[in-house]
């Protein structure tokens, strides 16, 4: 799409999760989102001031069928379990090239995430700036409950995904990569593997 005909519309971001909440921790993306979109009012009136569209999406494990439902996105964050082989409710934080770059194995759906940004490509319209935002799972077994550490990490992993939106909200063309400000690298919680993500600095 030409840069003249992205800027006339409506900018628009959105938060994609993943995960099936019959599987314990692979629910915590969706049970995120939801934490998220019961405090929109934090995001409500500078969306509507700004002309700005946000969409919350529960993806569950769908692939390509999600490519409608992300089309016009121009930020996209992704919640997800993500399996690092680290330590439980350890966070993580996948973007720019990294996203197309995660082994098979890492998580049930990150091939399907992947192919679901190839496909956006494809289409013309891929979005400016993707992020995933993922923790270490416990276990995925079945079940409604998370573990205790994932549960322990829902803070960290909302103020990180605030932050983000609220840096595309106010300056989307500028929003500033993660620098442990938020409080994940502080924490303990996050981890640089610059092999398959961006570091954190």
């Amino acid at each position: 799409m030409p840069p003249s005909a992205r800027a006339s519309r409506t900018k628009t971001i959105a938060v994609l999760a993943l995960g099936n909440l019959m599987h314990g921790d692979d629910g915590v993306g969706i049970h995120l989102l939801r934490a998220l979109e019961a405090e929109n009012r934090e995001f409500t009136a500078e969306c509507e001031a700004q002309g700005i569209e946000l969409r919350w999406i529960e993806g569950g494990t769908l692939g390509l069928e999600l490519t409608h439902s992300l089309e016009g996105v121009e930020y996209l964050l992704v919640l997800d379990a993500v399996a690092m082989q680290q330590t439980p409710g350890t966070v993580a934080r996948y973007e720019g090239d990294s996203l197309y770059q995660l082994p098979v194995g890492r998580s049930v759906h990150l091939m399907g995430l992947s192919d679901l940004l190839v496909a956006i490509q494809l289409l013309g319209n891929p979005p400016r700036e993707a992020i995933l935002l993922g923790v270490e799972p416990a276990s995925t077994a079945w079940g409604l409950e998370m573990s205790a550490e994932v549960t322990a990490a829902l803070p960290l992993l909302m103020g990180v995904a605030k932050k983000q939106i609220l840096a595309w909200i106010e300056s989307p063309e500028h929003a500033a990569r993660c620098s442990g400000s938020c409080g994940c690298a502080s924490a303990g919680q996050c981890r640089s593997d610059s092999e398959h993500r961006t570091s954190l600095r």
